[in-house]
């Protein structure tokens, strides 16, 4: 089944993006809450548990969500 994105995105670029959420997943399994209609999946949601510097960071536009690294997901939550 292919995904459909809300946004329009390369081949190369689906598969870049499914490896980040894949990476994220082997550093914290606990990060994401999918979202099923009748055995399908319509959507998803996640929390991704980041020290304070790296939250400062993002939020002062210094680095993107997108772009953290699984080096830097923490595999609990404070």
């Amino acid at each position: 089944m292919r995904s459909i994105a809300s946004f329009p995105v390369t081949p190369q670029q689906e598969y870049a993006i499914i490896d980040k959420h894949q990476s994220w997943l082997d550093k914290n399994p606990d990060l994401y809450y999918i979202v099923e209609h009748d055995g399908e999946v319509v959507g998803y949601t996640s929390i991704i548990p980041l020290k304070p510097e790296k939250i400062k960071e993002i939020l002062d536009s210094k680095e993107l969500s997108m772009n953290v690294s699984a080096r830097k997901i923490q595999t609990r939550f404070y």
